[in-house]
């Protein structure tokens, strides 16, 4: 027998599997925690560098939009990353590539909204990561240039999907309503007898019709439009009225106190044949210490430009006066930078078979035609509106679209294509765009008043109402018929009998 005879045995090949499994998963979670805290690292990295880009792109477009605020638009680029450091010369192997998509809504000539988002991916395994940065963009030059008339907020509610409803009321009596301006908190509204202006003060709250605070008849004529403006330098407002006259086609009215606006005066519009069709005073728009003032297709010039330097003593350049050759149903002032040079120009949509638009260069006060759109066919157009880069179009029924949205740029160019067209399948009347939205004046029973996507992009020429979101009723809704505020829209109809004459519309939040 032995005794106290030692053993020696080696590892089985069990213990040696078990121990080589373990430090296989040692090493394993030692590379994936490195591989986690390079990712993190690179996240981080990333992450810095498109909060770096979308905070330069931003500053970049606040800088642009004080040389040319319509320049700012929507603008897709890829920025690679490499060692020298960022390059919009796009991505190359070996690069960290980022994408930059500023999304611009206009909510009127002088305010964007503007959205920055820089995305990027470090790799197909890894999801997409994005940053997103807004701004507001405010041009004081267009602001003081339309003296305070401008839309600087989207108005309060949900437009896009909530249907409309009636916050409010007013009746005018025996008359029908011709022209409206929302200004300051004030309603004003031009009509066909006495009294043909009247001031109405915003309702404080819903189910509050708004009241009524002055009116006068003036010279006792029908007025058929309406511009009021505040004197940037006395703080006076004043009201430029369309009188339906031969002769005093332009009236002034001092409406600072709103309770008692003062007539100033008429001014009769120089080379009009008193006795010729049509002479009578028929659209007005001031913009920067111009004002101009449109009849109806008549012997003599349609187009008469005043200066308006001294606001209650507007004078007529009479050199300015124009022969346009037809009814002009809506005009939009516009400026911009065009080829260097600092622009000015009148956009017209007009009652005609051809040259249905019309832009007129009239940065030196002589006008001059540098684009005309002959669209198919031979119906009128009724209304636009100039907003960001594009001009649209509303136009009345026919076999064709009725909607239409142009390039600027394009039509200065020489390029007289729409860049999108859609059917809505009644006369558009009116068109206000207020961010992503677009607001339409029908003569489409049911559906007077309609909401938009202002996205050309879901429009369709074929397809009958495809970006429409919703509509309301409101019962021969006046041309040119409605205006909005922060809060409300306000619109205006030319029926003598209807009991509300203007209707006040609001959607929940």
């Amino acid at each position: 027998m032995l005794v106290g005879k030692k053993q020696h045995r080696g590892f089985s090949t069990l213990e040696l599997l078990i121990a080589l499994a373990i430090l296989v998963t040692v090493i394993v979670g030692a590379v994936e925690a490195n591989i986690s805290l390079q990712y993190w690292r690179l996240t981080t990295m990333a992450a810095t560098e498109s909060l770096s880009i979308v905070q330069a792109a931003l500053v970049t477009a606040r800088t642009d939009a004080r040389v040319d605020f319509p320049s700012i638009t929507d603008t897709s680029i890829e920025i690679g990353l490499t060692s020298a450091g960022s390059t919009t010369a796009g991505c190359t192997p070996g690069d960290m590539c980022y994408r930059l998509d500023n999304q611009v809504h206009d909510i009127s000539s002088c305010a964007k909204d503007v959205a920055a988002t820089v995305s990027w991916r470090l790799g197909v395994r890894y999801p997409t990561s994005t940053v997103v940065h807004r701004t507001y963009l405010l041009s004081v030059p267009e602001l003081v240039a339309k003296y305070g008339d401008c839309t600087l907020a989207k108005p309060s509610g949900n437009w896009a999907s909530s249907t409309p409803t009636l916050a409010g009321a007013a009746n005018h009596g025996a008359q029908f309503s011709t022209g409206i301006d929302v200004f300051e908190h004030l309603v004003y509204v031009v009509a066909s007898s006495a009294p043909q202006l009247r001031i109405y003060a915003e309702p404080q709250a819903i189910g509050e019709n708004p009241a009524l605070v002055g009116s006068t008849s003036m010279a006792g004529n029908r007025l058929n439009a309406i511009d009021v403006i505040r004197d940037m330098v006395t703080g006076r407002r004043y009201a430029y009225v369309m009188q339906h006259t031969k002769t005093d086609q332009l009236g002034v009215i001092d409406v600072t106190d709103p309770y008692h606006p003062l007539w100033l005066g008429s001014r009769t519009l120089a080379g009009v044949f008193a006795d010729g069709s049509f002479p009578q005073g028929w659209r007005v728009v001031a913009y920067g210490n111009r004002l101009y003032v449109f009849t109806r297709e008549t012997a003599g010039p349609e187009l008469h430009i005043f200066d308006i330097t001294i606001p209650e003593e507007p004078t007529e350049i009479t050199a300015a006066a124009i022969n346009v050759g037809r009814t002009v149903n809506n005009i939009a002032v516009h400026a911009q930078i065009f080829n260097s040079q600092p622009k000015r120009y009148l956009f017209l949509a007009a009652s005609a078979a051809t040259k249905e638009l019309t832009v007129l260069d009239v940065t030196d006060d002589i006008s001059v035609p540098v684009a005309v759109v002959d669209l198919p066919g031979d119906q009128d157009v009724s209304s636009l509106q100039v907003l960001g880069s594009s001009v649209y179009l509303g136009r009345k029924n026919n076999s064709g679209p009725e909607l239409y949205r142009f390039e600027i740029d394009a039509l200065l160019a020489g390029d007289v294509l729409p860049v999108a067209t859609s059917e809505v399948g009644a006369d558009v009347t009116t068109l206000q765009i207020i961010g992503p939205l677009l607001f339409m004046g029908t003569n489409k029973a049911g559906a007077q008043f309609q909401i938009w996507n202002s996205d050309s992009q879901t429009w369709s020429a074929t397809i009958a109402n495809a970006g429409r979101l919703t509509a309301y009723s409101f019962t021969r809704l006046a041309p040119l018929g409605f205006d909005s505020s922060s809060a409300y829209f306000y619109l205006i109809n030319q029926s003598a009998t209807q009991s509300e004459s203007m209707q006040v519309l609001y959607t929940p939040i």
